[in-house]
């Protein structure tokens, strides 16, 4: 199992480390720091930005006869 996790240094403390090795609880870790470049949105900010996208589109009705994957693959020609 692999698992990918960003934290701001300043937000890594020892509740969220024994949370995040919680999840490997009884198996061997390798944990590998490294510096993220700046300017990359973090996952607080995608996950808002997609809350807001939703809302946008929370009284769309999809006809159900619609196959929503042939018309993703009709736009991306």
């Amino acid at each position: 199992m692999q698992q990918s996790i960003q934290y701001e240094v300043e937000a890594l403390d020892d509740k969220s480390i024994n949370s995040i090795l919680a999840r490997f609880k009884g198996r061997h870790v390798k944990i590998v720091v490294e510096e993220v470049e700046q300017g990359r949105p973090d996952q607080l900010a995608l996950y808002e930005k997609a809350l807001e996208v939703r809302k946008l589109f929370e009284n769309s009705k999809i006809d159900p006869g619609i196959n929503l994957s042939d018309l993703a693959n009709e736009v991306n020609l």
